[in-house]
């Protein structure tokens, strides 16, 4: 994926696919649209990141927020291929403890910084 590739999503069957490069600009812009297209999902709760990259921490902490409304708004969440920045962040905040978010084949990037 080039970094400079605008962040989109769509209903693919029963999953909201992010495709892009999400830095903190993007983040915020996404928020509200992305929102309301979950608000209509129906009885669809899975979302797909696995072509979704996060550029700083900035768009990490925002995308917790997203995660964290949208699986309020549907009571759970499958969270398909999370960059493994997001998926870290929900286990040490203990948002994975009740079983309310389930992460599905999380990414694990290599060469990168280990916290």
């Amino acid at each position: 994926m080039d970094h400079d590739d605008p962040v989109v999503f769509a209903w693919k069957g029963d999953a909201l696919v992010v495709d892009g490069a999400l830095d903190a600009g993007a983040a915020a812009a996404l928020d509200g649209p992305l929102r309301a297209a979950w608000a209509g999902r129906g009885a669809r709760n899975t979302l797909v990141l696995t072509d979704m990259d996060l550029e700083d921490g900035i768009a990490n902490a925002l995308l917790v927020d997203l995660v964290r409304a949208l699986r309020d708004m549907a009571g759970a969440l499958r969270l398909v291929g999370a960059p493994q920045m997001l998926a870290h962040v929900l286990y040490k905040v203990g948002d994975l403890e009740d079983a309310r978010i389930t992460l599905v084949d999380p990414r694990v990037e290599v060469g990168g910084p280990v916290n």
